[in-house]
């Protein structure tokens, strides 16, 4: 009983998949239905570079760069890297810019140190173009007209250009004024650029004299250094002629303008007697026909009672 039930169930199954299948078959050549491709996806927007604008330092400039769709940045155009060199109009100085992660800055870049000669003697000056386009040296501002003091003491005045063109000029210390011991005159020293001294132009040695007004002369008295210090009469001397038979006898003039008999404290007017050893007599005469005076000395009969 169970088989035949069996078999019912089994035959009916066949009949309904021999009539889907027939169903289906139905329509002659017609294609099967194809579903049609999904939908490309959207286009991107198109690309906007972007506008960055870098300050450069304290200039007061800025500079703008754009973004490109690579990543990169340009400037006018040009690609532009870290790391670029570029000047601000406003100051002159340079600035190198730098990115760090999506961040510009710019660095002040100090250009080298400027060397300036302090005339011929006075060693040379560094100079420091700082960021606002101004100058120092010595860690102190350097202007047009500072005066420089060398490290031997001598002084410079600089001068700046309008193009930025540095000179030195050695500043002449006021005159020393040296008194001429008694005379009532003064000589006038002046220190000069490589350390020597000078009268009316012309360098002060031991040899040096100097000549007062009443007509002394003096020499000038240096310290180990050169520098005159002093001065110290030199005194005239003269050989006078005793006659034709006498020789000579020297005379030496004092600072005061007095005389004596050179080497001794002997001291000689017009009018003077001077007696050499084999008696003979000469009377000395003075002819003031300049400042030192003209000696001259005549011999002086003796007379004789026979």
């Amino acid at each position: 009983m169970t088989y035949r039930n069996r078999s019912r169930w089994g035959l009916g199954l066949l009949a309904l998949m021999l009539l889907t299948f027939g169903l289906a078959g139905c329509g002659g050549d017609e294609p099967a239905a194809v579903a049609p491709p999904p939908a490309p996806p959207p286009a991107p927007p198109p690309f906007v570079p972007q506008a960055v604008e870098v300050a450069l330092g304290m200039s007061g400039d800025t500079l703008t760069l754009m973004t490109t769709e690579e990543g990169g940045f340009t400037l006018n155009g040009e690609a532009f890297a870290t790391g670029t060199d570029v000047t601000a109009e406003a100051n002159g100085s340079m600035y190198t810019l730098t990115l760090d992660g999506t961040t510009w800055s710019a660095a002040y870049k100090a250009p080298e140190a400027m060397s300036l000669a302090l005339g011929t003697t006075g060693g040379n000056l560094s100079i420091d173009r700082l960021e606002d386009g101004s100058y120092q040296a010595n860690g102190s501002p350097l202007t047009n007209g500072t005066v420089i003091t060398a490290e031997n003491g001598n002084m410079y005045t600089v001068s700046i250009s309008d193009d930025g063109m540095f000179s030195a000029e050695y500043v002449m210390p006021p005159a020393m004024s040296i008194p001429l011991l008694t005379s009532g005159s003064s000589v006038e020293v002046i220190k000069e650029e490589d350390g020597t001294y000078s009268i009316n132009g012309e360098t002060i040695t031991a040899a040096t004299r100097v000549t007062a007004a009443n007509g002394n002369v003096y020499r000038a008295i240096l310290s180990p250094e050169g520098m005159p210090i002093g001065v110290e009469h030199v005194p005239a001397m003269v050989e006078v002629m005793l006659g034709e038979l006498g020789g000579t006898l020297g005379l030496t003039q004092n600072e005061d303008k007095s005389w004596k008999i050179t080497g001794t404290d002997t001291v000689v007017t017009d009018g003077y007697v001077h007696t050499i050893a084999n008696g003979n007599m000469y009377k000395l005469t003075m002819d003031m026909h300049d400042e030192h005076g003209h000696w001259t000395a005549v011999y002086q009969e003796v007379m004789v009672t026979v």
